[in-house]
């Protein structure tokens, strides 16, 4: 969860970034709408998808390993991998999160049921496709949803002017107000991101670009338009939700009045949106690895040696001859074979496999392989560290023993020297509500399993399969 807030955060500044250095100042308010909306639910919607690659190379002959193979410690050399003390920061970050959504989640039902109120106690009166909402006082126009609220003796006496009114009907006709109502509740709920804020802003400044244009195109004169801005200006005042006139915006809509931005430069901006969005995919999308099926797992292996051409057949046969005896067509079969099998045998078995061509290898009921290479020394990154402690997602052990989850608020990444996680497959999955299983090395424990992995690289691996060659 913390790895995905992040994420949103950081796609968001990202996002916000590019439109202010390609979009804002360019006369394209309703393509720029389209873009602040779509990139704020982008950035929400990207951090949770996941792409998936191919194991890399290096990775893919461990993949196939057992958990023997890759953790060869057990019972004697297991260490304690939880702490008794309890970590009082989720806790705490847990009821901070809790106490400000509520709050501001209050101040948002309170906005919502103030203009609920001043709707149901005033007078309203249809006005092309909007409603009138004649107020008692001095006040701006301003404009909610469908509702336009205007002050009962302006209206009555004709002193407001027709800019001002087709200015807030463009409001209503474009539903600006829900754009707004969304980014409030983001607000509210997401608070802790402070892009979204500026994301506001944005909006409600392109909000207002969009209701000048739409004044300027019904009375063809935009010098007499701004000198009735200028006058309001003094007048500003709104409830938090409405759009409002004030100086600070009314200088940067005068100058995108009198702006005109070529098609050409309109659409390269566009298309330069393209490849940087790609980015923002692959920088904040979650990643996870696919294991090849075993099949295609043991193409990628190193294989032990073998003769270049066919062994003679007494070769084959001595070979076979050693382990003919055994059932090996049975689990409890093949346990034996490997309890009982003599050591001087075994090393028969070895040298005779190593006489054979690599097509008769593959042919045999008992193989062998060349020992894995260590795995390599991995600390893991603190953006995946975070994503470990999603018991939907990840089963999680520590030096070959299963923790919870949540246990790893008790390390740091630096406490490890390596990190493989696998998917799980078949009736792995079986008991369990978790996808992918991360195995992590403390120092101490990598050290050991380097050091005995080494000691191991010239023996080599025996291998049975299930049934027996034809």
């Amino acid at each position: 969860m913390i790895t995905w807030l992040l994420k949103t955060i950081l796609c968001t500044a990202l996002l916000l970034a590019m439109y202010k250095l390609l979009l804002e100042k360019e006369k394209m308010p309703r393509f720029n709408r389209f873009y602040l909306l779509c990139s704020i639910l982008f950035s929400f919607i990207v951090p949770a998808i996941t792409l998936r690659s191919n194991t890399p190379p290096t990775a893919v002959a461990a993949a196939i390993l057992s958990a023997k193979d890759i953790f060869p410690f057990h019972a004697g050399l297991q260490q304690p991998a939880t702490s008794s003390s309890y970590n009082f920061l989720p806790a705490l970050l847990g009821s901070l999160y809790t106490v400000v959504t509520g709050l501001l989640l209050y101040r948002f039902i309170k906005n919502l049921r103030a203009f609920s109120a001043a709707i149901k106690n005033n007078t309203m009166v249809p006005w092309h496709g909007a409603l009138l909402v004649l107020t008692t006082g001095k006040q701006p126009p301003h404009s909610f949803l469908k509702y336009i609220f205007i002050g009962r003796e302006d209206f009555e006496n004709g002193a407001v002017e027709k800019e001002i009114m087709e200015h807030e009907l463009t409001h209503v006709r474009q539903q600006h107000s829900l754009d707004v109502l969304l980014l409030e509740l983001l607000c509210v709920f997401a608070w802790f991101n402070p892009f979204l804020y500026l994301y506001s802003k944005a909006i409600r400044l392109n909000h207002e670009f969009l209701a000048d244009d739409g004044v300027n195109k019904v009375f063809h004169n935009t010098p007499a338009y701004q000198q009735l801005l200028l006058s309001k200006i003094s007048r500003a005042g709104s409830r938090q939700l409405t759009s409002s006139f004030n100086y600070h915006v009314t200088k940067k809509r005068f100058t995108m009045m009198t702006k005109n931005t070529p098609l050409a430069v309109i659409v390269l901006k566009q298309i330069a949106l393209l490849p940087l969005l790609a980015v923002a995919v692959i920088a904040f999308s979650a990643k996870t690895y696919a294991q090849y099926p075993p099949q295609v797992l043991k193409t990628a292996q190193k294989h032990i040696q073998s003769a270049k051409e066919n062994a003679p057949a007494d070769i084959v046969e001595a070979y076979r001859s050693i382990f003919s005896a055994y059932d090996l067509d049975t689990k409890e079969g093949r346990k034996q074979f490997r309890k009982n099998l003599s050591p001087d045998d075994k090393a028969k078995l070895e040298q005779l496999f190593k006489k054979m061509s690599r097509k008769q290898q593959e042919e045999q009921t008992v193989g062998f392989e060349p020992p894995p290479d260590p795995l390599p020394r991995i600390t893991p990154a603190q953006a995946e560290f975070e994503g470990y402690k999603n018991s939907e997602k990840y089963g999680v052990w520590v030096d070959e023993k299963k923790i919870a989850n949540d246990a790893l608020n008790n390390y740091k990444t630096t406490d490890f020297d390596q990190v493989f996680v696998s998917r799980l497959y078949g009736a792995a999955k079986k008991n369990v509500s978790y996808q992918y299983q991360v195995d992590l090395m403390t120092k101490e424990y990598y050290r050991r399993y380097y050091d005995k992995t080494i000691a191991k690289a010239d023996i080599n691996i025996m291998y049975i399969k299930r049934s027996k060659p034809q």
